[in-house]
């Protein structure tokens, strides 16, 4: 069942979505590059999810490739931040609170669920290697499917901004009309 991003999606990825940008007035620039920034910012949030979750089954497969004893869940709940954080280089820029625009925020991660569900990373001490690795694929094959995604938003969004670029460069827009 698609979900209320999948549909937003689906929208803005059909071939001429934003149309002859030329020919759209600012306000409707403004919307449409709320819409994609709208569904970027939840695609975003499902990338890093999908790579949390990679992550965590990563850090799992090294434990048990160095031998080490099965942690329990206090211990693997008390790692996560160094698991999560590995090779992040600075803050991330901030998401914008889209939940309550969305009919069931728990759309945003239920392609993420599917693949990886919660219940296994409480599990995962237990869990087979042969499962871990399974789980690992679902993951990645969502890690493209989702970056895809996020790139042709960002196609999307870059074409917007050069347009409102354009239009402020050449005088069509001012900061003046802006705050009026």
């Amino acid at each position: 069942m698609p979900t209320v991003i999948d549909a937003l999606y689906a929208r803005i990825a059909v071939p001429g979505y934003l149309g002859d940008l030329t020919s759209h007035s600012l306000p409707d620039l403004r919307a449409l590059r709320a819409d994609c920034q709208r569904v970027e910012d939840a695609v975003s949030y499902q990338r890093r999810l999908v790579q949390g979750r990679l992550d965590i089954l990563q850090a799992e497969r090294d434990r048990r490739a160095a031998g080490q004893a099965p942690a329990d869940l206090e211990t693997l709940v008390a790692s996560l931040p160094g698991t999560l954080s590995a090779g992040v280089a600075g803050p991330r820029r901030g998401h914008t609170t889209y939940e309550h625009e969305l009919a069931d925020a728990a759309e945003v991660t239920a392609d993420v669920d599917a693949a990886c569900p919660p219940a296994v990373l409480a599990a995962l001490p237990d869990t087979a290697a042969d499962e871990l690795d399974q789980i690992a694929e679902r993951l990645r094959a969502l890690e493209v499917q989702v970056s895809g995604r996020r790139r042709m938003l960002f196609d999307r969004l870059d074409a917007l901004a050069d347009e409102l670029g354009r239009r402020y460069r050449e005088g069509e827009a001012t900061v003046d009309k802006l705050l009026s």
